[in-house]
């Protein structure tokens, strides 16, 4: 009998999937992007381009797991079309909210998108 664990026998587990969770911002401190799986997912990276510039240079957004801050991507004073990301590699447990929060500047505004990996399940005997 072979133990076989997805995460090497597999290709989805090593190819990374995205989600567009549409664009961010505009309103200070506010959470935009909810996103919800009912697979573990482990998230890689949040990518964001800019579509309207902010009016600060702290202007940027927080990026939650839960209600865990995993990650912060300032875009500042950036005009339209410049692209951020930030890196993240943590788990998403099922069903747990991945999301992003504006920080202080109420004007600056972003496309946000998910980058994920498939979390494999429990080794199993064949």
């Amino acid at each position: 009998m072979a133990t076989r664990n997805f995460t090497y026998d597999h290709p989805a587990y090593i190819t990374p999937v995205e989600h567009c969770a549409g664009e961010a911002g505009g309103a200070a401190t506010t959470v935009y992007g909810k996103y919800h799986s009912f697979a573990a997912k482990t998230l890689k990276a949040v990518h964001f381009r800019v579509t309207t510039a902010g009016t600060h240079a702290t202007c940027g957004f927080d990026v939650y797991i839960g209600t865990t801050s995993v990650g912060q991507a300032l875009t500042g004073i950036q005009a339209a079309a410049v692209t951020t990301s930030v890196a993240v590699g943590s788990a998403v447990t099922s069903l747990q909210a991945v999301e992003v929060k504006s920080l202080t500047d109420a004007t600056g505004k972003a496309v946000a998108t998910y980058e994920f990996v498939n979390s494999p399940g429990a080794s199993f005997t064949s």
